[in-house]
């Protein structure tokens, strides 16, 4: 006999980490700010501008925790703005990736324009 799952609801965090956001398309946009939920499906994050509900958006976010070499990480977002209220953007989360981060050189470009450079100019997609 099969059990019906609890379905439970699962309250976002409250975390405050480094993030920087790129939404793809003819005229990117690119920008930073800091993330102040992270959820199941979902992120919440002060930007440095209001953003487009409905669009696209891909997201580098510093994660806190390390490898056990010592190798710092990044999480990668894939989603579309859901919310754009004054003080906080929120994005349904589609996909997620973490990846190492390298440090940091001095006068390069943020990790996203670094991975993202040649596409976003040419307006393609991640």
């Amino acid at each position: 006999m099969l059990q019906k799952r609890n379905h439970r609801s699962y309250a976002p965090y409250p975390v405050e980490l480094p993030v920087q956001y790129r939404i793809p398309g003819g005229n990117p946009i690119a920008g930073h700010g800091h993330t102040v939920t992270i959820g199941r499906g979902m992120v919440c994050f002060r930007g440095d501008r209001p953003l487009p509900v409905n669009r696209k958006i891909e997201l580098a976010v510093d994660w806190p925790a390390a490898l056990p070499d010592g190798a710092k990480l990044n999480v990668w977002m894939t989603g579309t703005i859901a919310r754009c209220e004054p003080d906080a953007v929120e994005v349904r989360v589609e996909t997620y990736e973490f990846k190492t981060r390298r440090a940091p050189r001095s006068g390069s470009a943020p990790p996203l324009k670094r991975r993202l450079g040649a596409r976003a100019m040419s307006g393609g997609a991640a």
